[in-house]
């Protein structure tokens, strides 16, 4: 997941998805959301050049704690 603000901020190309996703919170187990938009980046090495990731797609949100979240597989296309 990847919060809204920061999503601009690295100038990612945000999509809309056709069937929103729920997300279901940490606490209490209920449906707390569903998101509708999602956007795709790299990650590489600090020198850009002796490592990059594969394409990594994430949920776009406007309320996450911090700017990014990476973890297990989130969206499937």
């Amino acid at each position: 997941m990847i919060r809204e603000d920061f999503a601009k901020e690295l100038g990612l190309k945000v999509y809309w998805m056709k069937r929103p996703q729920p997300v279901v919170g940490c606490f209490g187990g209920k449906t707390s959301k569903r998101l509708q938009y999602w956007t795709s980046f790299t990650l590489s090495s600090a020198d850009g050049m002796s490592w990059n990731s594969n394409i990594i797609y994430a949920f776009v949100t406007k309320r996450l704690a911090k700017k990014m979240l990476l973890g297990l597989i989130f969206l499937h296309l």
